[in-house]
């Protein structure tokens, strides 16, 4: 039997190691701690009906004529699958002052049958909150730091949630309004995600 030198089987002259090789294992490493370390962002934006009719507390924000899907945050097919810890959350309108909110993160688009059109009060099932809830956070208006000239309203500061995406790397979510809101016609809220994947 040929005696094979230590350089092959460590793989140390391969541009692909061999499999199970030392050098295989630390590059296996190498990919999942840059995976861990690597930086996301998501953004979509929500665009309500034309109306002004009042929220009351409870009330879903969501797309025009969307009756049973929820909005959705696209991470990209790289990701699918992935766990992401959620750093930022961070809303902003062109118009006015976002209202005090609960941001809830879903694993499914449709929870049910659920109508999740604008301006309806929001109360999933209990089965769908147990099975497909992953994370809610809430999320606060401020003009401070930014100045902007426009609203922006972000969640507090030291956020951590875990999320995991779905087989196209997407997550779901819905904006719960926590307090009576008189909205503006046609209103574009844009919605900004960063995290980690892990």
């Amino acid at each position: 039997m040929a005696v094979q030198s230590e350089n092959y089987k460590i793989g140390e002259v391969q541009s692909v190691p061999t499999g199970f090789t030392i050098l295989d294992r630390l590059k296996k490493v190498h990919d999942d701690l840059y995976l861990i370390q690597n930086g996301m962002i998501a953004r979509t934006e929500v665009t309500r009906p034309a109306d002004v009719t009042p929220y009351v507390g409870y009330d879903i924000i969501n797309n025009t004529g969307a009756t049973t899907l929820l909005p959705t945050l696209d991470f990209g097919i790289t990701y699918a699958n992935r766990f992401v810890e959620i750093q930022n959350i961070i809303l902003v309108e062109s118009d006015q002052l976002i209202p005090t909110m609960a941001f809830h993160f879903f694993k499914v688009a449709t929870l049910g049958a659920l109508n999740v059109a604008d301006n309806t009060q929001f109360l999933p099932a209990y089965n769908d909150i147990k099975n497909n809830l992953m994370a809610s956070v809430n999320i606060v208006s401020t003009d401070d730091p930014y100045y902007f000239a426009y609203a922006v309203a972000r969640s507090a500061k030291g956020l951590t949630r875990i999320i995991q995406l779905d087989a196209e790397g997407k997550t779901y979510f819905a904006m719960q309004l926590l307090a009576v809101y008189t909205p503006l016609d046609s209103q574009k809220i844009t919605v900004i995600v960063n995290g980690f994947c892990r």
